[in-house]
């Protein structure tokens, strides 16, 4: 048998398969028969479908995710390219569902099984995170595993499944946390206060300790009470503050000095600057 593809007289591509037979009497070959397969439908259909595995997998690498599918009675793991690029495995057909369970953190393994479990025997879908060593680098990824389970004949019968890399993500909000504890040590020991809210007049985000001594009232009553500091201010200051906030929806910033009756009773004057941050849209 050969394979050919050819021009017809319509300028189509045609995927043909000739196969030859010889014709032989007393020993002599006298002829040959022909016989012609059209298999452009096919071909085309074939080259479709793996053009739309390397569209899939160029897509899952984008998003850094992978999709896998679990067959329960043949213990038979078929997973995307993206998979196992993840985990660090090399490309399979299918693997065992051991392999990478192999791979899953000892903190986070029972429950990997849990999960697996509760889906083959009640059918239950689920969705948790868990940490898995790359095999190649041995680097710990933050994986969030999605699963559903499909049914045969009311039976669960195997599980259709997409894998998240959430690493970058839960390593730059460790950094995050790490940063903003160390600001808030800094600001907790100035003598001056520091604080942050969510907007003009609303809740506040974070006050320093060094807001208590000043004010003369726990923090707890900032959180609780977004106006008691503005209740402590002396009326004759509140039109200059009420100019400030003016300047501050234009993302100027504002400075002043005015006077309170703090939470021991004792007048004090305060100076105080405010930096107004906007975002994309303009809006404080």
């Amino acid at each position: 048998m050969q394979y050919f593809m050819i021009k017809n007289i319509h300028n189509q591509t045609l995927f043909l398969d000739l196969t030859f037979i010889p014709i032989i009497i007393e020993e002599d070959i006298v002829g040959i028969y022909l016989i012609i397969t059209d298999n452009t439908d096919k071909t085309e259909l074939k080259q479709e479908l793996m053009l739309w595995e390397n569209h899939l997998n160029y897509a899952q690498q984008i998003a850094e995710i992978g999709s896998w599918e679990y067959v329960f009675n043949e213990d038979k793991l078929i997973c995307s390219k993206n998979f196992y690029n993840m985990l660090g495995l090399d490309y399979q057909k299918y693997i065992s569902i051991n392999k990478p369970f192999k791979q899953i953190h000892p903190e986070d393994l029972d429950i990997s099984l849990q999960y697996l479990k509760k889906a083959i025997y009640d059918g239950e879908n689920y969705t948790h995170k868990v940490r898995v060593y790359h095999r190649k680098t041995k680097e710990l990824k933050h994986l969030k595993v999605h699963a559903e389970v499909f049914f045969e004949e009311g039976k669960p019968a195997k599980i259709f499944g997409i894998i998240k890399d959430e690493t970058y993500q839960i390593l730059l909000k460790k950094k995050l946390m790490e940063q903003n504890e160390g600001y808030k040590s800094i600001f907790d020991n100035l003598t001056s206060g520091i604080w942050m809210r969510e907007k003009i007049g609303g809740k506040f985000l974070f006050a320093s300790k060094g807001l208590e001594s000043i004010l003369e009232i726990p923090l707890s009553t900032l959180y609780e009470d977004s106006k008691a500091w503005y209740n402590m201010i002396q009326p004759v200051h509140l039109p200059e503050l009420a100019k400030g906030k003016k300047k501050m929806i234009n993302g100027q910033s504002f400075q002043w000095i005015y006077r309170i009756n703090s939470g021991s009773g004792t007048t004090k004057w305060l100076l105080e600057e405010v930096v107004p941050r906007l975002d994309d849209h303009g809006q404080i």
